[in-house]
C-alpha cells in the first residue's frame, strides 16, 4: 500500500515538472474595442477605420496600461497618440511612443515579429515575461487570417490565458486562436509595476432599519495601498431582497464621485429606498467603479444586513369621559375606549374619528388627522353636559376673556379638543 503511494506521488511530481512553471493570470482589466463602448465609434488616428473595427492594439495597450495604474481609457490613449505622432500610416501604432502617455508609470521594451512556428526560445522569453508579472501583448491570426491583439495575462504550462479587446472578454489563446507556436506571430513588451489596488475593509449601513422612501448612509472603509492618489473613483451602491433573493436595485442618482487618498479612510453616500420596496430583509453591496470606463476596482457584500419594514407612527386618542367609545379609520381601522387610548405602529395615511353619543352628553365632532412615517397624532374629545355653557367654569351662566385663556391652555394641554374652544369663543361672544 505505501508503495502504491509513493509511485502515485512520484507521477504527480513529474507530471509538475513535466509540465513547467505555472503563472497564474494577472488581474489586467479588460476592455472592449467595439460596441457597446462609448469609443467604439471613434476614429482611429487618422484612418478611415474606427477603434471598433480595428483599434485592437490601441486597446490591448490600454489594458496593459491600466494594469500598471496609468488612468486612461482607448478613446484618450488614441487622442492622445494623435496628437504625439503616435500613429504612422494614419493608423498603426507606434509602440515605444505609447509609452509616453503613462508618464513615465510603463516603460516600452521591445516589439518581435516572428516567422511561424515560433521556436522554444521565443516561446520561453514569452514564459519569461508572464512568469516575472508582465503582461504581453501578442499579434495573432484570426480566422479569416487577419492580424488582431490580444493581451496575454497568464499561463498554466502551456495553456496561455488573453484578454481580447474583439469581444471584451477572458479566454485562453489555444481555445480562440489555437497551438500557441502557430497561433502567435509577434509580441510587444512593456514593464511597469503593478497598481495596487484600492480595497474596502468594512462596510456598513445607517439606519439598519429603514421603511420606503427613507434614505440610507452607506459607509465605505476604504484602503489605498499607494502613494497617490486615485482620482475619479464612483462609490455605487445596491440593494436586494434576501429570501427570496431578488434583482438588485440601484440608486444611480446619488452615486458619489471621490478621490480616494492614500491609507484607510471613510467614505460615504446616501441611499434612496424606493417607495415601492417590498417589506423584508435585504443584501447590500457597496461598489467602487472607474468613473472613467465604468470597470469595477471591488465591491462589498452584506448578506442580509438591511430590514426594511411599513411606514408607521403612533395614533393616540384622549376624552374627559372614561365611558367614551370612538372608532378610528383609513389605511387601518381601529375602536376603542375610555379617557386615554394608544395605538403604535398604525399604517402612515390620513385618519378620521368619530366618537360614539353618551346619554346627556354633547358629542364631540369628527375630526381628521394625517400621520406621518415615524411620527404621531393624537385625536382629543370633549364631552359636555346637555344644556350647559361650554367654557362657563366658575357657573356664572357666561364665559370671560379668562376663561377663554383657561380654554386655550387646557387645548395646548390635549385635554380638551378645538371644538371645545369654538363653543367657548360661541358663549364668549353670545353672553359678553
Amino acid at each position: 500500500m505505501k508503495m502504491k503511494n509513493i509511485v502515485k506521488l512520484s507521477v504527480i511530481v513529474m507530471f509538475i515538472m513535466l509540465t513547467g512553471n505555472i503563472a497564474s493570470a494577472m488581474d489586467v482589466p479588460v476592455y472592449k474595442q467595439g460596441t457597446p463602448s462609448v469609443w467604439a465609434g471613434d476614429q482611429l488616428g487618422t484612418c478611415a477605420s474606427t477603434i471598433g473595427t480595428e483599434g485592437c492594439a490601441v486597446t490591448s495597450v490600454e489594458m496593459v496600461f491600466k494594469y500598471y495604474g496609468v488612468q486612461t481609457d482607448p478613446r484618450d490613449l488614441n487622442n492622445w497618440l494623435k496628437g504625439n505622432n503616435g500613429y504612422t500610416n494614419g493608423c498603426w501604432i507606434r509602440w515605444d511612443i505609447a509609452a509616453g502617455r503613462s508618464g513615465g508609470t510603463v516603460q516600452f521594451i521591445n516589439q518581435y515579429s516572428y516567422p511561424n512556428p515560433l521556436t522554444t526560445a521565443e516561446l520561453n522569453l514569452i514564459n519569461s515575461e508572464l512568469d516575472s508579472g508582465y503582461p504581453v501583448i501578442a499579434e495573432v491570426r484570426t480566422s479569416s487570417g487577419s492580424q488582431h491583439f490580444v493581451v496575454i495575462t497568464g499561463r498554466s504550462g502551456s495553456t496561455y490565458n488573453i484578454n481580447d479587446p474583439a469581444n471584451g472578454d477572458k479566454s485562453t489563446l489555444n481555445a480562440r486562436y489555437g497551438n500557441p507556436s502557430t497561433a502567435i506571430w509577434g509580441i510587444r513588451l512593456y514593464h511597469g509595476s503593478a497598481a495596487p489596488a484600492i480595497s474596502i475593509l468594512d462596510a456598513s449601513i445607517s439606519p439598519n432599519v429603514a421603511s420606503p422612501g427613507d434614505t440610507l448612509t452607506f459607509v465605505y472603509s476604504i484602503n489605498n495601498p499607494g502613494t497617490s492618489n486615485v482620482n475619479n473613483v464612483r462609490l455605487g451602491a445596491r440593494i436586494r431582497t434576501y429570501s427570496p433573493q431578488g434583482v438588485w436595485i440601484d440608486n444611480w442618482d446619488n452615486d458619489k464621485i471621490e478621490i480616494i487618498y492614500p491609507g484607510t479612510r471613510n467614505y460615504e453616500r446616501n441611499f434612496q429606498v424606493p417607495s415601492t420596496a417590498s417589506i423584508g430583509l435585504y443584501d447590500a453591496q457597496w461598489v467602487l467603479v472607474n468613473n472613467a470606463d465604468e470597470t469595477w476596482y471591488t465591491s462589498w457584500l452584506s448578506s442580509p444586513i438591511l430590514t426594511i419594514q411599513a411606514q408607521t407612527g403612533t395614533i393616540s386618542v384622549t376624552t374627559n369621559n372614561p365611558s367614551a367609545t370612538f372608532t378610528v379609520t383609513g389605511p387601518a381601522t381601529y375602536t376603542g375606549s375610555g379617557s386615554s387610548w394608544t395605538r403604535a405602529n398604525a399604517p402612515v395615511g390620513t385618519y378620521s374619528i368619530t366618537f360614539a353619543s353618551i346619554s346627556g352628553k354633547n358629542t364631540p365632532s369628527d375630526t381628521s388627522k394625517t400621520l406621518t412615517n415615524g411620527g404621531s397624532i393624537t385625536f382629543s374629545g370633549t364631552y359636555t353636559d346637555v344644556g350647559t355653557i361650554v367654557g362657563d367654569l366658575n357657573g356664572d351662566g357666561k364665559v370671560d376673556m379668562d376663561e377663554i385663556f383657561i380654554a386655550i391652555d387646557k387645548f395646548a394641554a390635549g385635554t380638551v379638543d378645538m371644538d371645545y374652544i369654538f363653543a367657548a369663543i360661541d358663549a364668549f361672544a353670545a353672553t359678553a
